[in-house]
């Protein structure tokens, strides 16, 4: 036991509140102006760029899903007669423009070759078979469906 006497314990309400403190905090000071600092003014370039550019590709992206959503049915059928396509992409445009040509009253009962595409759009798009049956037929059935798709396109525009 140390013989050296203890202060009395009890803390007084007045022992926080009495004097405020002289000491600044060096963290709290800056050193130059915000202004004046190289690093703070190259990332708020950084970030204002790729602000800039996110923006930017966001707009052609926009811009370019527009322009694929304005396709005319006519559009479509010269593409799909160029034969460029695969046979997914061919199947997948042929539905739209069948989906076009639906949508504006075009078509009043399915043929069956309109039957096969959709049959067709929905085997490549949902399902998980192999596509090796489409690939056997697709020269003959995508004659067909073009053929088909312009004699609709043709009767409602005469």
């Amino acid at each position: 036991p140390s013989s050296v006497p203890l202060p009395n314990s009890e803390n007084k309400l007045s022992d926080i509140l009495v004097a405020p403190t002289t000491i600044t905090p060096t963290w709290s000071v800056a050193s130059s102006p915000v202004w004046r600092n190289r690093s703070i003014w190259a990332t708020n370039i950084i970030l204002i760029g790729l602000l800039i550019f996110a923006s930017i590709t966001y707009k052609k992206i926009k811009t370019h899903n527009q322009s694929l959503s304005e396709r005319t049915p006519k559009r479509i059928i010269a593409e799909l007669k160029t034969g460029n396509l695969s046979s997914k992409l061919f199947y997948t445009n042929a539905y739209e423009c069948f989906s076009k040509l639906e949508k504006e009253k075009r078509i009043k009962k399915n043929s069956p070759i309109i039957e096969n595409l959709i049959e067709r759009y929905e085997q490549i798009n949902f399902s998980r078979s192999k596509l090796i049956d489409i690939e056997e037929n697709f020269k003959k059935e995508s004659a067909e469906i073009i053929t088909e798709l312009t004699s609709i396109s043709k009767i409602e525009n005469i």
